[in-house]
């Protein structure tokens, strides 16, 4: 491989089809379980950093079609992260039935901004941008209420 392509947590919709079967392991939802955590009132708050799975799996297409000489170059691939009480407070807004239930954002740790060192993504990958992490906030929510859905009318929840 020309260049290796480190992205960060992933966060996203599930792909069409996959069935995420509820069982004992915190695991089960993949690391979607940082924000099923926070659909909950007594939930916790994940690290910031984070990449949207599809930006995710077009880096790694990226990758493999770099030319040789970027071999041996490492890139990481995220955006500059979330801050989770923003986060959440938009959550709250674009799916108002779920104030009731999800984790209060006043006691989200402080964001502090971020940016990676310059990795020439633009310049190796030729990434261009990335979705919003208000897309991707919601794609996440939205699949994780729909795997909840799902567990519910299998009567697994």
């Amino acid at each position: 491989m020309p260049c290796i392509v480190l992205p960060s947590i992933f966060y996203g919709p599930y792909a069409p089809g996959h069935h995420v079967v509820q069982g004992a392991r915190r695991w089960d939802l993949g690391t979607n379980s940082f924000v099923h955590n926070v659909l909950k009132a007594d939930g916790t708050f994940p690290p910031p950093s984070y990449i949207d799975v599809r930006d995710s799996a077009r880096s790694l297409v990226l990758g493999l079609k770099t030319s040789p000489s970027t071999k041996h170059k490492r890139v990481l691939v995220f955006p500059s992260g979330i801050d989770w009480k923003q986060a959440v407070e938009y959550i709250i807004e674009q799916r108002p039935e779920l104030k009731g239930r999800i984790v209060d954002p006043t006691k989200a740790p402080p964001y502090d901004s971020y940016r990676t060192t310059d990795n020439n993504l633009q310049e190796i990958l030729h990434f261009g941008e990335f979705i919003p992490w208000q897309q991707t906030v919601l794609d996440t929510v939205d699949a994780l209420l729909k795997v909840e859905k799902d567990w519910a009318s299998s009567g697994k929840q």
